[in-house]
């Protein structure tokens, strides 16, 4: 009774889903397909910021006197950490592009970085900030170390019989 108590505990204790870094290696050991990746549910690492500055200068004349308008337009995209998202395109198992978010080319590129994790990319980066393209605009990102995530749960299933032998008599 006291060995099926144990059995009972560790694999209550080992079958609760954790999140984990998606990683090349799991998309080439476990063999997944564009497919069967579309049906995982993938998610931030980090909170996601992509900002926007856009400086507009006009210069006019008016009644004699100069007139400068300076206007800057800020736009700013966030994705909390932990943010759900789909895989909208596998690119290979080393690129995949997800979508937090519905409307067209709302998309960011997740590429394998050196420690093997799929990270946020960016067209160019430069002083830790990327520049990417985003719903048709160009943003500037500062956190390339996000990465995606996926919940796994692992089942450690142990089968034993037990007999117990009495012996044998002549």
């Amino acid at each position: 009774m006291k060995l099926i108590k144990i059995i009972f505990l560790s694999l209550l204790l080992t079958s609760c889903a954790r999140k984990t870094a998606l990683t090349t290696e799991i998309i080439k050991k476990y063999n997944f397909s564009e497919s069967s990746l579309r049906q995982i549910q993938l998610y931030s690492s980090k909170d996601i910021v992509l900002s926007k500055v856009q400086d507009e200068s006009n210069v006019t004349v008016k009644e004699g006197k100069i007139f400068l308008l300076d206007e800057k337009n800020s736009e700013t995209v966030f994705i909390k950490r932990g943010t759900p998202c789909i895989l909208d395109t596998m690119i290979s198992t080393n690129q995949l592009i997800v979508s937090f978010e519905n409307g067209a080319n709302r998309l960011l590129a997740f590429g394998n970085d050196n420690s093997g994790s799929l990270s946020l990319e960016a067209v160019s980066w430069f002083g830790g900030k990327g520049k990417l393209q985003y719903a048709g605009k160009t943003y500037s990102a500062a956190n390339g170390d996000a990465c995606l995530l996926v919940k796994a749960r692992k089942l450690n299933r142990l089968k034993s019989r037990m007999r117990l032998v009495k012996g044998r008599k002549v």
